[in-house]
């Protein structure tokens, strides 16, 4: 059996406001779509600051699923990084662009150098 296909990235926002509702529910919403989301390392280790068993509960949510960076990227990371000012949320952005899906971002201006219609949705 395959994995489920990744419908959502979530950025370091979305991992620090786990568990709230509008987190929840659309985590709730990618499982009975047969989704899975997934949020990069970076993303994780700068949400340290928020709830840490709130962030390991998340990453025991039977939707989740492990994603790597990889190194035949770097280049287009780095760029990323470059244009974002953040390097979690280049990483998103990455995987979300690998994975041809949205970030789910509390955090839209982190994101504001990508113009007028970037790949997000806000919670």
């Amino acid at each position: 059996m395959s994995d489920p296909p990744v419908h959502l990235v979530l950025d370091a926002s979305a991992v620090r406001a786990y568990p709230s509702i509008h987190i929840g529910e659309t985590l709730t919403q990618v499982a009975e779509n047969g989704g899975a989301f997934v949020t990069p390392l970076p993303c994780v280790v700068e949400a340290r600051d928020g709830d840490l068993d709130a962030i390991a509960l998340l990453l025991c949510h039977s939707a989740f699923r492990e994603v790597f960076l990889p190194y035949d990227h770097w280049r287009q990371l780095a760029a990323m990084t470059d244009v974002l000012g953040r390097f979690q949320a280049a990483a998103a952005l990455l995987i979300a662009s690998i994975h041809r899906c949205h970030i789910f971002t509390g955090r839209p201006d982190w994101y504001a150098a990508l113009g007028d219609d970037p790949p997000i949705v806000r919670f």
